[in-house]
């Protein structure tokens, strides 16, 4: 499934003819079409459209509208008028080139978002854990290329790793204390937890996780 719009660089292209405000088969002048993505293979995507003879900045036309390509035939688009809150304008006017850009959109930037944000950090995947402790923190080590966990809760067992997030193992912890945060240092090659309970001995590093 795509997320995002397709997109290709130096998408502009030049409308052959003059179109109404209803029209939805538009032709490009010839050779244009290579410059747009194929929506059958790489997906749908939108233009804006807007009078190139008389604006050299689609923002400062008054007519300027944003379409959505659904298909193209070569030089034939068939699109979607009104996209994104803009009007569906005729764009006919004797002796005016009219020209579409496959440019950044409101929606492209909502649909970054969304991937970056929302669907990245709420597609979760259950893994397993070493044992059902109370996992309070967790960090990454990319000179180990290792995760390293602590827990509050369990006997002996209060560490695990995992190379990948989904295959953890046990690691004997210094003391059955409540720890309750953990850290990597790349500078000396050592993690670093800390609890809250114990007596002379709520820190423990280790540098043989792996």
């Amino acid at each position: 499934m795509a997320f995002l719009d397709a997109v290709k660089n130096f998408a502009k292209v030049t409308v052959s003819i003059g179109y109404n405000e209803t029209a939805t088969t538009i032709v490009l002048d010839g050779g244009d079409g290579a410059r747009l993505p194929s929506p059958t293979t790489d997906g749908a995507f939108n233009l804006v459209w807007w009078n190139a003879t008389d604006y050299n900045d689609p923002t400062e036309d008054p007519n300027k509208e944003i379409v959505r390509c659904t298909n193209r035939d070569t030089d034939t688009l068939t699109i979607v008028r009104a996209q994104e809150s803009t009007t569906a304008t005729t764009k006919n006017t004797t002796g005016k080139a009219y020209k579409m850009i496959l440019t950044m959109t409101k929606k492209m930037i909502n649909d970054i978002f969304y991937l970056t944000t929302k669907l990245v950090i709420n597609n979760w995947t259950i893994r397993t854990s070493a044992v059902d402790n109370d996992w309070l923190s967790v960090c990454w080590s990319p000179e180990l290329g290792l995760f390293c966990a602590v827990a509050s809760t369990g006997t002996g067992n209060r560490v695990m790793t995992s190379p990948d997030g989904i295959t953890w193992t046990i690691r004997t912890s210094a003391a059955d204390n409540e720890w309750y945060f953990v850290c990597w240092s790349p500078e000396l090659g050592l993690f670093c937890a800390v609890a809250d309970s114990g007596t002379g001995n709520r820190v423990m590093t280790s540098l043989f996780l792996k």
